[in-house]
């Protein structure tokens, strides 16, 4: 069953950066416990979401510096994998085995089956609602409406953070 948000283009941003720089690959190593990788990719968050990391870090006043830097993008969600539910993760990623518990019941993602698989993730707003404190599997700590690209594939065209074109 086709989820409603695949195969679109999508307008996201980015922020504390005004341009594009190479996105680097995923560090494949898990973090036991933490749902999101060491480093690498790219966060961005839909530009018309009311929980985009933008409006959350105006609301939480968290490091608000960084929105005077921003660039947007439009991006292919075609090989996004998207978490819209509770239901998506554990069909998408603990049956595949992508999302296990190890070592003392922790979390851990395989990054690098995902990397394979995928050229990013789209955390919907309903997605991080269900998941941010679910148990034992969550994706706790992804604070907002998230598109996490892993490569530069999806991207279609980069803007400014004035919406013209670069």
């Amino acid at each position: 069953m086709k989820n409603s948000h695949e195969s679109k283009i999508i307008e996201v941003e980015h922020c504390g950066n005004d341009h594009l720089d190479p996105i680097h690959s995923i560090c494949e190593i898990p973090v036991h416990g933490f749902s999101k990788p060491q480093s690498g990719g790219l966060w961005t968050s839909p530009i018309d979401s009311e929980y985009s990391w933008r409006k959350w870090c105006l609301r939480e006043d968290f490091h608000t510096w960084q929105l005077e830097k921003s660039f947007r993008l439009k991006v292919d969600t075609s090989r996004l994998l998207i978490i819209d539910s509770l239901e998506d993760l554990i069909r998408k990623m603990v049956h595949p085995h992508i999302m296990e518990l190890g070592q003392y019941g922790l979390l851990c993602i395989n990054w690098g089956e995902l990397v394979k698989m995928y050229d990013g993730i789209w955390l919907t707003v309903r997605g991080m609602m269900e998941t941010y404190c679910s148990y034992p599997y969550f994706l706790h700590c992804w604070d907002c409406e998230t598109v996490f690209l892993f490569n530069e594939k999806p991207i279609i065209e980069v803007l400014t953070n004035k919406n013209e074109e670069k």
